[in-house]
């Protein structure tokens, strides 16, 4: 499974999608990841990736990496939604949210869910700039590089790559 995830990301780094399309697509992918699965946000999100001009591929490759992450930052996305939830100074907000019907079925008021959306909007921007700056970068300077490494070599001549190459 790591091994189709990072021949995937390989091939898509490389092909002619564009930088943007790559960034936002792991962005929305974050937003995904970093929720648990069944939370209504999510809805909204998979909505956008289809909507909007994002690499798809993309998108999913970036769900499954945040997803990963996610099992790491759980408890400081448990922590930041439980802080957010139980302000006093909120609590009038999350009431009048809470009863409003679109946003009653949207899971936020799970202390994780929560976390996981702040988490997402503050990394939002960096991971989007980052990765559009990422991928020309990697084209230029350090495709060649990976394409010569042992492995992405020995992956390559692999049944599996055959495989993949022919579905995908």
């Amino acid at each position: 499974m790591l091994i189709k995830f990072i021949l995937k990301f390989l091939k898509i780094l490389g092909k002619e999608a564009t930088p943007k399309g790559i960034a936002g697509g792991v962005m929305l992918g974050s937003f995904l990841g970093l929720a648990p699965v069944f939370c209504g946000h999510n809805l909204i999100v998979i909505a956008l990736v289809f909507l909007v001009n994002v690499n798809i591929s993309s998108a999913i490759l970036g769900w499954g990496l945040f997803r990963f992450i996610r099992l790491f930052i759980d408890p400081l996305s448990d922590a930041l939604g439980y802080t957010v939830l139980t302000a006093d100074s909120l609590a009038g907000f999350w009431t009048t949210l809470y009863n409003t019907a679109p946003f009653a079925t949207s899971g936020f008021n799970n202390t994780i869910v929560m976390g996981g959306l702040i988490i997402s909007l503050v990394l939002a921007l960096p991971i989007f700039f980052g990765m559009k700056r990422f991928v020309p970068y990697y084209r230029e300077h350090l495709m060649e590089r990976v394409n010569n490494w042992k492995i992405v070599r020995v992956l390559r001549m692999s049944k599996l790559y055959t495989w993949y190459k022919r579905v995908f």
